[in-house]
């Protein structure tokens, strides 16, 4: 065998070659770090690291997501806001108010509207009798909506001629500003008047108390005997019905206000309960059934 052979077969048989000695596969102490590379995807940290960022883009997306819905809320609630300036002299129903005669022929259910100054509290009141929550979850032109609409309570009267209590309900996200007599310092002092006009009659009301209530039965206890089983019930005070009745409809709200007003009514005063969702944050309520009541009375047209 020739030198030339010699030094050619070299490499062949064992691989040392100097072109070869740097080679991965065959250098033990280069391997491990690329063996460790193709496995570390299946590392604890790797599926932790992996979780984490599925779990973030999720969130984002929902949030996305909720934030879209509430400007698309917003949206909608300032467009159906326009039928209110817009006047019908002409009009099939002459008794409604010229300013309400368009949506009127728009949707029949509605009874009345709701505004505030400096918020956007700015709807329709509708009221189904026939089906009491409606709207629950139905926007005004009757299509699904998780923001619903407000609406009044079946057994209420409010048009054409109102009654002494009427009660609005909506899901917190209309009428989430409500919340803010709850924690906001000064905020009664400069929202301490509303508008609230039925079909045939406009309404400046005065906000005179604010209070949380447990919505699981729908009452507020007699102050005087919590235990009483036959507890007075607020949502079902509607009319007058006596002397006895109405001072505790008044002392009841007294009782558990949390706004810093002096109010007087009378069994001929107008009564406007808002009632919504109490926002988790600014509730004593626990659990969901927390409901955030504000009480306010007709002081002018």
């Amino acid at each position: 065998m020739s030198k030339r052979d010699g030094q050619a077969s070299a490499p062949v048989r064992d691989g040392k070659a100097s072109g070869n000695r740097a080679t991965p596969e065959r250098d033990g102490q280069a391997s491990a770090p690329v063996r460790d590379g193709k496995t570390s995807a299946h590392s604890p940290a790797y599926a932790v690291l992996t979780l984490a960022l599925i779990v973030m883009a999720t969130s984002g997306i929902l949030l996305l997501s909720e934030c879209w819905e509430r400007y698309a809320t917003a949206r909608y609630w300032r467009r159906v806001a326009q039928l209110r300036e817009r006047t019908l002299e002409d009009s099939a129903a002459p008794d409604i108010l010229p300013r309400f005669r368009d949506a009127y022929a728009q949707n029949p259910d509605i009874v009345g509207w709701i505004r505030m100054d400096d918020s956007s509290i700015d709807y329709p009141v509708m009221q189904t009798p026939g089906d009491p929550e409606y709207y629950l979850y139905r926007d005004f032109d009757g299509n699904p909506a998780s923001a619903g609409a407000p609406f009044a309570d079946y057994r209420c009267h409010v048009t054409p001629a109102q009654g002494f209590h009427t009660i609005v309900y909506a899901h917190d996200r209309l009428f989430l500003q409500f919340n803010q007599y709850g924690y906001l310092p000064g905020y009664f002092t400069s929202h301490q008047y509303l508008r609230f006009d039925t079909l045939t009659e406009t309404g400046q009301y005065q906000v005179i108390a604010a209070f949380y209530l447990d919505a699981g039965g729908a009452r507020l206890l007699d102050p005087w005997d919590p235990g009483d089983p036959q507890a007075y019930e607020f949502y079902n005070y509607l009319e007058v019905d006596s002397p006895e009745g109405f001072r505790k409809f008044v002392d009841i709200i007294r009782e558990r206000q949390i706004l810093p007003s002096d109010f007087r009514l009378s069994p001929r005063s107008r009564i406007l309960t808002l009632v919504c969702c109490a926002t988790e944050f600014f509730s004593d309520i626990p659990g969901d059934n927390g409901r955030f009541v504000v009480v306010a009375k007709r002081v002018g047209p």
